[in-house]
């Protein structure tokens, strides 16, 4: 397996792994957070989205920073 395969296949357990966790997330999408601050779960889940988004467009794909 040569480097650019492992990236690949890494990429997609790490996928596979995060889309279970979120949908078993499902039924507390919008639940308030704790006293301890945080996110709900779709503002966690939103922000990972943008940070992966970002992080392909500028180092996978060479594309400027927005």
């Amino acid at each position: 397996m040569n480097s650019i395969d492992l990236i690949r296949s890494n990429l997609a357990r790490s996928t596979e792994l995060a889309l279970a966790k979120i949908e078993e997330m499902k039924p507390h999408a919008l639940v308030f957070p704790t006293p301890n601050q945080g996110g709900h779960t779709i503002w966690v889940v939103g922000h990972l989205a943008y940070i992966e988004g970002l992080v392909i467009r500028t180092f996978a794909l060479g594309e400027p920073n927005p």
